[in-house]
This record gives structure tokens, C-alpha cells and sequence, in this order.
């Protein structure tokens, strides 16, 4: 029996209890089995439209040059089990570098709950997205976008609602499963990196990848003859005083209001930004000392605080090199980027939306983890399911070949269905 059907709005789901709301992650989170709306016969629209769950959807093929792959229908697949694959693997042929599958809804839908169970790319870089959105197939015009999860390995809920008639505007939260408020709240800390005591007088820090690369603060550390407590060697305002100084500090790239010298001017609301970008290889900040100096570790502040309190690329892959004339004395890294080993490829867990004139609601398995007031979303939406490769959701590499974003089951509550079966492109 398939877990998810196209529902009737009446459909009352459970309530939930104080002791039910808990966050399931990774463990195949399920909901109940409800009648179908409709037996629908997809086919009788095009030979190029098929069911799923209840739901008739369109393959999509797209360059999509926004993203780092492109979008062909072959890469939509149903597995023996029934299981919709959006799977991502290399381009054999001319044009972006990946494929990756897409699919849209025939039917636009007007208010309602739509909720998806799936399983994301085990690896960095891919989008593994459930969207809402009503725009003009015909002209290309669009209003409003309403992400359910932009979801990015491993633990990563990106919720987005876009404004996009007139200037674009954007609203959006992440949620960190595994940690306490979904990481809200959460302070930034310093990943302290051991230099081992080494005389230097240059350091690099490294990312080999074209995703994005943000540091705040960088501090360099020696042992204390007289204490157990390290000295800081350097800064460059006035208020910590030291032997040594920055003789330059210089990156492969920056934003124009986020340059390098701000990952050392002892301000942490500033920030230095690589430019990402596909034909970016890797990114780098160096340091220049005035002399040679011992250095014990560098300690390094990344990534900023959004609106809604959330910790934001602070979890970047990079390695940290020390020189001396000239000369690579040592190697540390690549660091890390997994928080709190929670890993939402693991398992099916179920993202859902309930979407009203008055109000956007978004859950995670069952529990409300975002609620916001519904400005402009008015209009009837197609809902999208797809995989895309991206610079800006980590690091890209062939440990996402041949994987697939895995959707075991779709439930839709839809207030209204709005042109079945017209605009199939």
C-alpha cells in the first residue's frame, strides 16, 4: 500500500499529543493512509505525463544555468519499489557539467497541506528541493515561490518564501535538525586549528571548492612562557598590543563590502566573502606576517547570524597551510562540515506545508518548526519536486554521482485544483 494519497481538505489529521512532539530524524517517519481523491488516469493528458502517488507530474528538461546541472527527464525514475528517483550524475554531453531530475505538477493547487517523505543526496551540493510556485508557463512570469525544504546534507531545512513580482524579496529560516531550537539561538564559536609551535610567517587558509567561503575573525595564538593560557600575537586595532602584526592580508576573491581585511579587524559583524561561481576552483585568504613567528594555533570565527538567529556558513571544508620563506612547512585540514552527525539521507522523513490566505506553516515530521504570515501567496501554485547541483549548499565532488534524492510518497490536502491537465509542457 503507498504511504501518501491526494486527500480530501476534510480529512481531519490526528491530533497530536504533548508527548508526540518529538523530532523523528533518519528512522523512516511515517503518517497514515488516507482515501484517494481520485483515481487518476494521467495519461489521457500526454504520453509524456505520468503518475505518482496520486499526482499526475511533468518531466521536466531545462538547461536551469542558474544551477550547476541540467535538468532531463531521464533522470526522473521509478524504482521496483515505487520509489520516485531524482537522480544526479555526470553529463556525458555538451552543456552543464551534471543532470539532474525535476519534475511539476499538471494541476495547479490553491491553499491546502502538501507533504512530502524523502530522503536527500548523501553528499554536499545538491539541492534536494519540495516547491511550491505560481508562474506562467506560457510567459514566464512568476509571483510567488513557497519552499517546503531546500534541503542540503546532512541535516540542513532551508524554508523560503520569495516575492518575485517587482524587485525580489525573500524571506527565509533554516532549521538544524539535531540541535536544540533547530540551531536558533546557537552562537557562533572559534574552530581552533594547532600549528604546532611552528616559526612562520604566512598563513593560508584554503577551501578547494566553489562553494561559498565566509570568515569573520582570525586569530593567531602562542604558547605563554609564564602561564598556561596562550598570548594573542597580533591584531591590527589598538586594543591588543603584540610582537608581531599583519605585514598584508590578501584573498583570491571578495565581495566589495566584505574584503579581506575585515577577517582581521577584531569586528565580528564583518566578514570576509569569497565570489563563488562554476568556474571557481578553489578559494584562499592569506596572511602575511612582518617577521618570522611562533605560532601555536589559529583560531577562526566563520559564517554570520541571520534574522531568525540562525548560525549561517559556519561549516565550511578547508585546510589551513603554514610557510616559511616561501616554503610549506605544514598542512592541517581539510576540517570538517558535518554538524552533530545527523545525516537526513539516512531515512524518510515527511516535510509538509499548510498554506492559507492568512498563514504559511512548515513542519518537520509532524512538528511546527516555522510560521509566518501570508502576505502575497494568493495566487494557485504547481508544486515541484527536484534534485540540482549547486555551489552553495557544499562542496561539489563525485561523491554525488550516480546518487539520487529519494521520495518515497506525496500527501496534498488542496483547498481547490485549478486547470487539470492544461499547460502541459
Amino acid at each position: 500500500m503507498k504511504l501518501f494519497k491526494c486527500v480530501n481538505p476534510t480529512y481531519l489529521f490526528k491530533i497530536l499529543t504533548l508527548a508526540s512532539l518529538v523530532l523523528i530524524v533518519g528512522v523512516d517517519a511515517a503518517l497514515a493512509d488516507p482515501a484517494n481523491l481520485s483515481n487518476r488516469n494521467c495519461s489521457q493528458y500526454s504520453s509524456t505525463i505520468f503518475e505518482f502517488d496520486g499526482i499526475c507530474w511533468v518531466k521536466q528538461d531545462d538547461p536551469a544555468l542558474h544551477t550547476l546541472s541540467e535538468k532531463n527527464s531521464n533522470q526522473v525514475q521509478i524504482d521496483k519499489n515505487g520509489t520516485l528517483k531524482l537522480v544526479i550524475s555526470r553529463n556525458k554531453a555538451n552543456g552543464q557539467r551534471w543532470l539532474s531530475g525535476s519534475l511539476r505538477s499538471v494541476d495547479k493547487f490553491l491553499y491546502g497541506r502538501f507533504e512530502a517523505s524523502y530522503k536527500y543526496v548523501p553528499g554536499e551540493g545538491v539541492n534536494n528541493a519540495f516547491w511550491l510556485m505560481d508562474n506562467n508557463l506560457e510567459t514566464g512570469e512568476r509571483w510567488c515561490e513557497i519552499d517546503v525544504n531546500e534541503g542540503h546534507y546532512p541535516n540542513e531545512i532551508s524554508m523560503n518564501i520569495h516575492n518575485w513580482s517587482g524587485q525580489h524579496t525573500e524571506d527565509s529560516m533554516v532549521y538544524y535538525t539535531g540541535e536544540p531550537d533547530g540551531g536558533r539561538g546557537v552562537q557562533r564559536s572559534y574552530r581552533n586549528i594547532d600549528a604546532g609551535g611552528l616559526t612562520v610567517d604566512e598563513i593560508v587558509l584554503r577551501q578547494r571548492s566553489m562553494s561559498p567561503f565566509r570568515v569573520a575573525d582570525i586569530k593567531l595564538f602562542q604558547n605563554s612562557s609564564v602561564s598556561d593560557v596562550p598570548i594573542e600575537v597580533c591584531r591590527t586595532t589598538d586594543s591588543i598590543s603584540g610582537p608581531v602584526c599583519f605585514k598584508s592580508v590578501t584573498a583570491s576573491s571578495s565581495l566589495k563590502d566584505r574584503l579581506p581585511e575585515y577577517a582581521i579587524d577584531n569586528v565580528l559583524t564583518t566578514q570576509w566573502t569569497a565570489v563563488g561561481g562554476q568556474e571557481v576552483k578553489s578559494h584562499y585568504i592569506k596572511l602575511k606576517l612582518n617577521h618570522p613567528t611562533q605560532i601555536s594555533a589559529v583560531s577562526i570565527l566563520e559564517g554570520w547570524v541571520d534574522a531568525y538567529k540562525n548560525v549561517r556558513g559556519a561549516y565550511g571544508k578547508y585546510s589551513v597551510e603554514f610557510y616559511k620563506y616561501g616554503g610549506l612547512l605544514r598542512t592541517v585540514g581539510p576540517s570538517p562540515a558535518d554538524r552533530n552527525n545527523v545525516n537526513l539521507s539516512a531515512g524518510f522523513n515527511n516535510y509538509a506545508v499548510d498554506w492559507s490566505s492568512e498563514s504559511i506553516k512548515y513542519y518537520f515530521n509532524g512538528v511546527l518548526i516555522r510560521e509566518s504570515k501570508n502576505i502575497f501567496c494568493h495566487k494557485p501554485m504547481y508544486v515541484y519536486l527536484s534534485s540540482a547541483v549547486v555551489d552553495w549548499a557544499g562542496e561539489v565532488s563525485d561523491e554525488i554521482k550516480d546518487t539520487a534524492m529519494m521520495v518515497r510518497g506525496v500527501n496534498f490536502a488542496p483547498e481547490k485544483i485549478i486547470g487539470r491537465g492544461d499547460a502541459v509542457k
